[in-house]
């Protein structure tokens, strides 16, 4: 059963900064178990992500003074962009990091 989590990444496209914010569940891997004569072990297995969406987000500065940010619009990522993330294994640490669990 996995756990519902959502994690804004940052990365670069070109020269652009890009925003997204990844809805995703989780669940947990299993560590290793070592045998003993008389159980065989288990090998484990990594924690298994599945990305639901991704929504592009895009900010304005609303206080040059202070800094504070306003969302202004959030879309839906294009197929590309959600396929890149899934299959990008510093993604996969990120939000596994992010959901508390070990990878």
């Amino acid at each position: 059963m996995g756990y519902h989590h959502s994690h804004t990444i940052s990365f670069e496209l070109g020269s652009v900064s890009v925003a997204a914010e990844v809805t995703y569940t989780v669940t947990p891997g299993q560590h290793p178990h070592y045998g003993s004569l008389s159980y065989a072990g288990d090998p484990g297995y990594p924690a298994e992500v599945e990305i639901v969406s991704v929504d592009l987000v895009h900010e304005v500065s609303e206080n040059k003074f202070t800094g504070r940010k306003r969302i202004v619009t959030r879309e839906p990522a294009g197929e590309l962009i959600t396929n890149i993330i899934a299959a990008d294994e510093d993604f996969y640490h990120e939000l596994v990091e992010a959901a508390g669990e070990d990878a």
